[in-house]
């Protein structure tokens, strides 16, 4: 969770809106969360985004500045003090702003505490999550629409974390993500192909799989060899499937009877 001081109403609910289960907003940031964001409402929206609801995948940038972390997307810009657990942001009234300085505040928060974001799909089978994780085009999102958003964690990024010897995977806010944590069933990395089949594959190659997918954006040297001993952890307490799946019906059932056999 995390407390947002933001004056402007029209701002606050729509942050309401698109993150309200992982987030208290305020206009005075009253609350009792780790985490302090501070929303300024300054200029208008640029000509490529449409709609104050869109998120524009573009990386931003994120520079270093002794102990701040400070962004810069042009047309809006912030800045996070991971020791302090502050952030503050100057942007129009849209979601992308606020969206991508949450999404850094995950990622550098959780370094230290062996936890990590991965661009990956997550659902619940049998109580336990397995994370279909791969590149854009794979084929995530087509498991998260066979799957069905009652058992769906999150269908953008999903949060992998240790907890002593246990591995856990936690719904996100990010593309109406629900706040959901729960042991960890499965990796999966996910590829389009002509049926419904799994691989088990080794350690190494998983990890090779999984590293690519996981978000390190404004980490330093340390901070990524953090997050590289919590992969190492993840992977060596958990399965990784190489999983192709086909545009067919029942193909939720064909996932879960080839995963869960």
């Amino acid at each position: 969770m995390i407390d947002v001081e933001c004056p402007n109403p029209e701002m606050r609910s729509l942050i309401h809106r698109a993150y309200g289960a992982f987030s208290s907003v305020s206009s005075d940031g009253g609350g009792n969360s780790e985490w302090k964001a501070v929303i300024r409402v300054v200029g208008s929206l640029p000509p490529h985004i449409e709609r104050n609801l869109e998120v524009d995948k573009t990386p931003i940038p994120v520079y270093s500045n002794g102990n701040v972390l400070e962004i810069d997307g042009k047309w809006f810009n912030g800045c996070i003090d991971i020791a302090k657990k502050v952030a503050e942001l100057s942007c129009p009234v849209a979601v992308h702003p606020f969206d991508s300085l949450i999404r850094i505040v995950y990622i550098n928060s959780g370094a230290s505490n062996s936890s990590l974001l991965v661009h990956a799909s997550a659902v619940l089978i049998d109580d336990k999550v397995w994370v279909f994780f791969g590149p854009s085009g794979a084929g995530k999102s087509t498991v998260a629409q066979a799957a069905g958003s009652d058992s769906l964690l999150s269908d953008e990024l999903v949060g992998l974390r240790m907890e002593g010897d246990l591995s856990l995977a936690d719904g996100t806010p990010f593309w109406q993500g629900q706040p959901i944590s729960a042991a960890l069933g499965g990796l999966v990395a996910v590829e389009m192909a002509d049926n419904v089949h799994a691989t088990l594959l080794e350690k190494a190659e998983g990890m090779r799989f999984l590293w690519k997918q996981v978000q390190i954006v404004g980490l330093d040297a340390g901070g990524v060899q953090s997050v590289w001993q919590t992969v190492a952890d993840i992977v060596e307490k958990t399965n990784v499937f190489r999983l192709g799946i086909a545009r067919q019906p029942g193909l939720w059932s064909d996932i879960k009877k080839t995963l869960v056999a």
